[in-house]
């Protein structure tokens, strides 16, 4: 969440997720179905119910998005309830690992961010990368695969850090310039030097992979 001088504005997807919670309400008030929800009418008590504070930058257009499939509404409501406050809870356990190893590149970073407003203790980004399901068409997409690349938004003196799910085989982590390839199991916790060392998944060869990527955006930190 970024903030204004007033007042915090959410991301997108904090956006779509407090609409989730908004419509779950109003289903459960109104004792009315998800297929009969109007985005105009949604949008419309939403205005009137809500304090302005609590409504930065949401729009009719965020409506549309998460009234598009029930599916997309039943995810946003999963993130707000459950995934995210487990998501916290996880950064909280990798913070302390890296304060515990690193003591000194901990206390570099663990610094306050007066226009970061997070939940976050150490980590100010996080990504959750989802898997395919195992009957996705693996000649159309590789599944889990990614290209050679550095991610050079992030802190080049920090480390990521990748925690990885699910029953799978193959995906594992290669560093392309040093030759060397890791083998990924379900709970491994990978720091990684992510803007230094060129990196890329392999294809996962069966089963599924998930992984939720703690990390360091450099322009956070002033990093050039």
């Amino acid at each position: 969440m970024q903030e204004h001088p007033n007042y915090a504005i959410p991301t997108k997807d904090e956006k779509y997720c407090h609409i989730a919670e908004f419509i779950q309400n109003y289903l459960t008030n109104e004792l009315c179905n998800f297929e009969d929800l109007k985005s105009k009418d949604l949008y419309d008590n939403f205005r009137n119910s809500i304090p302005l504070n609590q409504m930065v930058d949401i729009k009719k257009c965020h409506f549309d998005e998460i009234l598009k499939s029930e599916n997309r509404f039943k995810f946003y409501l999963y993130l707000k309830n459950q995934l995210f406050p487990l998501i916290i809870k996880l950064e909280s356990l990798v913070a302390k690992l890296i304060q515990c190893s690193f003591p000194e590149l901990y206390s570099l970073f663990n610094i306050g961010i007066p226009n970061i407003e997070t939940n976050l203790s150490f980590f100010k980004s996080v990504a959750i990368n989802f898997g395919l399901q195992e009957e996705a068409n693996s000649d159309l997409i590789r599944q889990g695969a990614t290209d050679r690349h550095k991610d050079q938004n992030d802190c080049l003196y920090a480390f990521c850090a990748v925690v990885v799910f699910g029953d799978f085989e193959g995906g594992d982590l290669a560093l392309s310039e040093i030759g060397l390839v890791i083998e990924i199991k379900y709970g491994h916790i990978i720091l990684l030097r992510s803007s230094l060392l060129e990196h890329f998944n392999t294809k996962v060869l069966k089963g599924k992979r998930d992984s939720i990527v703690f990390y360091l955006r450099k322009f956070i930190y002033n990093e050039i």
